[in-house]
This record gives structure tokens, C-alpha cells and sequence, in this order.
């Protein structure tokens, strides 16, 4: 399994626009449901040179109460998701949040006004949830490529974490194609290249292909941008 640390959560779709606050005034009007106790843990740090605010997050309720409160938060389309009780979710065309779920910890994250917040909870029973809270403000794409199937897009952003056998490689790539183009040429080009198709799912203008290649699986999500053709977000694990 797969550990996740502090700066996985900051790897997630990204978009990218002009900073309106700064990510500790973001965490500080950041709504929490009741029972809920955040301490800061840093207010100025730096992910691939974009500030960042990390919290720890504390609550009497349970993991899936709080993640219904964000899912409810961020769905409604007509707010903005800073003290008002509504909402952000949906209002530039990409999804109000995205959720994942890894060996130790359950995420669901938001991008918005120039900011991704991430709440990070770990995964256990009882009736009591502990985790992060992340915001980190996305300014300009890193000045990079890499090698590999994804090579010829732009790189924004990547995290890789390594427990005993297995290592976890996450990246974050700008595609001047849309999301539909995208998917049709990298379900094409990574098929050639011998990785085996699992999954391959579309919902809401996004598409997420699960695929797997010998010792690695690959889940790539391509989804809706408002500064480029459309986002991939991939997560490659592979095991020893």
C-alpha cells in the first residue's frame, strides 16, 4: 500500500487563473461543519514553487459526515463556498469536486478562484475523523516535460511517494486538445504502447480510464479546463 504524505493532497486537478486572496485567508474563511477543530500547521510553504496553507483538521463526526458536508457544500452551483452555506460547485463547467480514495486516506478536493482545496481524512472506523485541510494557490504552469506516454503535454505539477515495494507517481499535465480529443488519443496511444484497458468511464464532460500494464495500473481522469484545452490528471502505482 501506497503512503500517502501531507503534499499528495495538493496533486489534484488544477486550474489555473489569478490569485484573489492568499491561501491562508482561503483556509481561515474555509467553512467546517460542526464539531469540527482546525489548527494550523503552516501558513507559508511552498509545493513546485506555489504557496500553500495545511491545517489540521479534527471532528467529532464521523469521516463520511464530513465529506457529505463538503459534497453538499460544493455542489450547489450558486455560491461560493466562503461562509455562505452554499456552495461552488459547477459555475466555470468543471466538476464541484473530485474524490478519490487510497489505502489510507479518503480525499475530496475543490478548485476555485485560483485555488485547489483539499480535505484529506484518514480512512478508519468510529465516530470521530482526523486529516488536513490544504489550499494551495495556482499561479503559472512549471517550466517542464517529462518522458513517457504523456510527454508532449505540459507538465503543471508531480509527487511521487514510495512504501516498501510499491511507489506512487502522481502528475498533473495542461492539454491544448479537448477533453474528448484528448481521451480518444491517449486511450489510442497508451494501448499501443501494451497497457490493458479496465475501465474506461464519462460523466459530466469528464472521462476517467482505469488501465494496467505488468506490475502497474495506471487511472488517468481527463477533465474540463478554463485556461486550456482540458487537464489530465494521472496516477500511476507500481509495484516491485
Amino acid at each position: 500500500m501506497i503512503r500517502t504524505t501531507v503534499s499528495l493532497i495538493l496533486t489534484a486537478c488544477l486550474s489555473f487563473s489569478v490569485w484573489a486572496d492568499t491561501p491562508d485567508s482561503v483556509l481561515n474563511t474555509l467553512q467546517v461543519p460542526t464539531g469540527a477543530d482546525v489548527q494550523i500547521v503552516t501558513s507559508h510553504s511552498l509545493h513546485n514553487g506555489m504557496p500553500m496553507a495545511i491545517a489540521q483538521l479534527r471532528s467529532t463526526e464521523s469521516a463520511d459526515s464530513v465529506f457529505g458536508f463538503y459534497r453538499q457544500l460544493w455542489t450547489d452551483p450558486q455560491g461560493d463556498g466562503k461562509g455562505d452555506g452554499k456552495g461552488d460547485g459547477g459555475s466555470d463547467g468543471s466538476p464541484g469536486f473530485v474524490e478519490s480514495v487510497l489505502p489510507e486516506w479518503q480525499m475530496i478536493s475543490r478548485v476555485h478562484n485560483g485555488y485547489n482545496i483539499v480535505i484529506q481524512l484518514m480512512v478508519e472506523s468510529g465516530q470521530s475523523a482526523s486529516g488536513f485541510i490544504s489550499v494551495m494557490a495556482i499561479d503559472a504552469p512549471l517550466a517542464a516535460r517529462d518522458h513517457g506516454e504523456f510527454s508532449d503535454l505540459q507538465l503543471l505539477s508531480k509527487h511521487q511517494s514510495v512504501d516498501g515495494a510499491d511507489t506512487s507517481l502522481m502528475r498533473v499535465y495542461a492539454s491544448s486538445s479537448s477533453v474528448s480529443q484528448t481521451h480518444r488519443i491517449y486511450l489510442e496511444k497508451l494501448m499501443s504502447k501494451g497497457w490493458q484497458l479496465l475501465s474506461d468511464n464519462e460523466l459530466d464532460g469528464s472521462y476517467v480510464m482505469v488501465l494496467s500494464r505488468g506490475q502497474s495500473r495506471l487511472e488517468v481522469s481527463i477533465v474540463p479546463s478554463r485556461d486550456y484545452g482540458s487537464l489530465v490528471v494521472v496516477h500511476k502505482v507500481t509495484s516491485k
